[in-house]
């Protein structure tokens, strides 16, 4: 098991006796299948760094012992991070005016060199490691593309209306327009508008590309429902619901291409009468529902360590880290972060 439970969970059908009993057996159970199909010591490799962004911190995890180890001060206002694999640190943008992007080494777990100037309320970003380009969405701007090995913004794309998520496929960047019902497509290359396409409902939210099917998937936080568009035409091919009521409203969606699966997080319900969240699993090659695991209940951004079987969901409202067994289908626990957790990055030892 990669991480085991350090809090509480309420378990309304048990006692507090049993159902102490019963999670340390799961964890008991977790931990000898995790240590049967994954040697033991990738698990001490690899850290999780969960940006709170009510506190403005993070959270750095231990992913075998869910320990948290050490909690960051954030230079500013943070919403968001992400890992680039090629120069082994973390980008850390500040949601703020005079937005900037931070460079977090996790060897150390400290900032290092001079941040990067970028757009106004920088809300997400994607990164290429093999092309060493760093993609900004400013909510209130452009898109910032980032030389990451000279660590300066080479352009702005400014044919997009609120940028808050993207994702790369192939030779295209995919821009989600908050403020719109539509989702740009760059070409990366020459970082120029190739067009917009609309996937209908208001204020689309995230999007995600399964390379290997040249399929994208969008959420629409305003419609119970994703898009699924041709990423070699750039067009809506059809849409998937989230059936009952009250409405199912999609949220934030993570892919695993090897594995043609997409884990989408849902919420429902009220502020006043209580709110409650899922996370979807999508086969994305027939475009179904494959299951709704129910857990938490504002459920924001993931990640998902593929080779442990581990999907990690921050919890807005919960301020926790939610852990998910996508093998057994299953959530094992959760570890308490900082105040309003909403994404989560996943970084494996690098050889020195």
């Amino acid at each position: 098991m990669t991480l085991v439970e350090h809090t509480r969970i309420s378990l309304k059908s048990t006692s507090r006796n049993t159902a102490h009993k019963l999670l340390a057996t799961a964890w008991r159970w977790a931990m000898l299948f995790a240590a049967a199909v994954i040697p033991l010591s990738s698990f001490a490799q690899t850290k999780l760094y969960v940006v709170n962004s009510g506190a403005d911190t993070i959270s750095v995890i231990n992913e075998y012992t869910g320990e948290v180890t050490a909690t960051i001060k954030g230079p500013g206002h943070l919403n968001s991070i992400a890992y680039n694999a090629h120069d082994g640190l973390l980008y850390v943008p500040t949601h703020e005016g005079d937005g900037r992007v931070y460079l977090l080494d996790p060897a150390t777990d400290s900032f290092v060199g001079e941040p990067i100037t970028v757009g106004a309320f920088p809300s997400y970003i994607t990164i290429s490691p093999q092309a060493h380009r760093a993609y900004v969405s400013n909510q209130f701007g452009a898109v910032s593309v980032i030389d990451t090995d000279t660590r300066t913004v080479i352009t702005e794309i400014a044919s997009v209306v609120a940028p808050i998520g993207s994702a790369l496929s192939q030779n295209k960047l995919y821009v989600v327009n908050n403020q719109t019902s539509e989702v740009s497509a760059i070409d990366i290359a020459s970082n120029k508008s190739l067009g917009t396409f609309p996937v209908g409902c208001f204020n689309p939210l995230d999007i995600k590309v399964d390379v290997g099917l040249h399929k994208a998937f969008v959420t629409k936080s305003s419609c119970p429902e994703l898009a699924v568009v041709d990423t070699v035409t750039d067009t809506v091919v059809t849409t998937l619901p989230f059936p009952g009521r009250p409405r199912r409203l999609p949220q934030y969606i993570l892919i695993d291409s090897e594995a043609h699966l997409a884990y989408v997080t849902l919420y429902w319900g009220h502020e006043e009468k209580g709110m409650y969240g899922a996370v979807a699993i999508i086969n994305t090659i027939d475009n179904s529902i494959v299951e709704e695991i129910e857990l938490g209940t504002r459920l924001a951004r993931m990640a998902l360590d593929a080779p442990a079987n581990r999907l990690y969901v921050t919890d807005r409202r919960g301020d926790r880290m939610l852990v998910v067994d996508t093998a057994a289908r299953v959530v094992l626990g959760q570890v308490v972060v900082g105040s309003d957790p909403v994404d989560i990055a996943i970084v494996p030892e690098r050889k020195r």
